[in-house]
């Protein structure tokens, strides 16, 4: 596995070519070239792209030789204005212009972005460049310019620094542990244990399901950024209540504000945000008027409107990297205060 630093986001056409092939999904069967492309090709698309959409990069004829080598499961750090913006896995890879064009208008200087690849993952992310920076041991005034992969032997530590889990790891692991029971021997008297139904499903399946690349940088660093976004009177800590740490709290004379972070904004995030908070609520003796759930972007109207049915007010990274809150109703921030007074916490007691 490599990891390749992708400059994505400086100039106004990647700008552009952000929006249109990685802010969303490409329909890539309905695009002109794709009858054009070699059959390996095609069929390597709709195998890992079950669905018929993907988001996609590419690159220039200058970047061949690094193309010549690249596999799936490499990891892209996707990199612009002083952020790694991004974090993907790729998918699919080809060298065909006329379906880059059809993706992306070719430069006048450079031409195609003939080197084509899609996105088996792709976690919008917003971590400094001085992270990455520190890992690679390069000099703060690094503005990762131009495409390089990461040394292999600096390949680990920067997966390990970020907290990257690729799916393509994950996928190795669960074929492991599924070997390992299905060879399992049954001992005379014992019942057989076999995985869950859901597990079974998952190892079976996995392609067709929504892919995203896991990464535990993904909620500390969202943290950072919000709370370097707040104003500089308000008071910034966390609360440990019955073993367990929330991501923020943040106070600002008689307002106080638990914050619970997610790497995603798809439902089963919304779903455990919404549990968390109210956890921790219940579980912390220490003053709270507002629960807030934090995301790196908008979640559905539905996820949304579940969050403010309970009172919870909803922030997320705007694509300029600024955040917007959307706030629950004051009476339904009073009924979640009404029934959390009505019933007083654990005497295990918090602390800041």
């Amino acid at each position: 596995m490599r990891v390749i630093i992708q400059p994505s986001y400086g100039q106004r056409a990647a700008q552009a070519h952000w929006r249109d092939t990685l802010d969303q999904e490409v329909d890539f069967a309905r695009l002109p070239a794709w009858p054009g492309l070699l059959d390996e090709q095609r069929d390597q698309l709709t195998r890992l792209h079950p669905t018929g959409c993907a988001r996609f990069w590419g690159a220039q004829a200058g970047q061949d030789h690094r193309f010549d080598a690249a596999s799936t499961g490499d990891v892209v750090l996707f990199t612009g204005q002083k952020l790694i913006r991004a974090i993907g896995e790729m998918g699919a890879i080809f060298r065909d212009s006329a379906f880059a064009d059809d993706l992306w208008t070719p430069d006048p200087a450079n031409g195609s972005w003939q080197n084509v690849y899609s996105l088996l993952t792709f976690q919008p992310t917003a971590i400094p460049y001085r992270e990455l920076q520190d890992l690679l041991g390069t000099s703060p005034k690094d503005m990762f310019m131009g495409l390089r992969v990461v040394p292999d032997d600096l390949t680990d530590a920067v997966l390990d620094g970020l907290g990257i889990i690729t799916e393509t790891a994950q996928r190795s692991e669960l074929a492991e542990l599924t070997s390992t029971w299905k060879n399992a021997v049954k001992e005379p008297g014992q019942d057989q244990l076999v995985p869950p139904e859901a597990f079974n499903t998952a190892t079976t399946s996995w392609p067709q399901q929504a892919r995203e690349v896991l990464a535990r940088r993904i909620e500390s660093a969202l943290v950072k950024t919000w709370e370097a976004s707040l104003p500089t009177d308000v008071s910034v800590s966390r609360i440990r209540c019955q073993g367990l740490v929330t991501d923020s709290y943040v106070s600002q004379g008689a307002s106080h504000d638990l914050v619970e972070a997610k790497a995603g904004a798809g439902h089963h995030y919304v779903r455990n945000a919404l549990g968390q908070l109210l956890d921790y609520s219940n579980a912390s003796t220490s003053p709270i008027t507002t629960l807030t759930a934090l995301f790196p972007e908008r979640p559905s109207n539905r996820d949304l409107a579940l969050l403010h049915r309970y009172g919870i007010d909803c922030v997320y990274r705007l694509s300029d990297g600024t955040f917007e809150r959307l706030p629950a109703d004051a009476s339904r921030r009073q009924f979640w205060l009404r029934s959390l007074n009505e019933e007083p916490a654990s005497s295990s007691g918090a602390q800041v």
